[in-house]
């Protein structure tokens, strides 16, 4: 009987892909916190995902999926600069001379970066998955 009470008040475990994607999510909204003048308004919705993910324990390999969430978020930057010209660069000086204005972020650190980042992330869940694969099979 106790055991079956216990069972109520806590959900199931989630794994997997699903696990490693709500955690990549919450990887992505704290990289936006950080990164954004509006982080400050993602806190609430961090608190709550958070508090969810540690409600249903998933399993710790799923936690790289913190890692691929920020490289996420660091290639969307990159993916909305694509477009800049950088005022310090040679096609910045030449868009400064055709049209007279030039500016935002180089993209290619950014680029970069977060390709690193989001592959690490990626690479550590699969190199830990097939580890526990291996373990697991008779």
């Amino acid at each position: 009987m106790n055991q079956v009470a216990e069972e109520r008040k806590r959900p199931r475990r989630i794994s997997g892909w699903s696990a490693f994607s709500v955690i990549g999510l919450l990887g992505t909204l704290l990289a936006f916190s950080f990164l954004s003048f509006a982080g400050p308004f993602a806190w609430p919705f961090i608190l709550i995902l958070g508090a969810a993910v540690i409600w249903v324990r998933p399993p710790a390999r799923a936690w790289f999926g913190l890692i691929s969430g920020i490289g996420a978020f660091l290639l969307f930057i990159a993916a909305i600069h694509l477009a800049d010209a950088p005022c310090d660069t040679p096609t910045g000086i030449e868009a400064l001379r055709t049209s007279g204005s030039c500016g935002g972020l180089d993209s290619k650190p950014w680029l970069i970066i977060g390709a690193l980042v989001f592959a690490l992330g990626f690479g550590l869940y699969l190199w830990a998955r097939r580890r526990v694969m291996k373990t697991e099979r008779p």
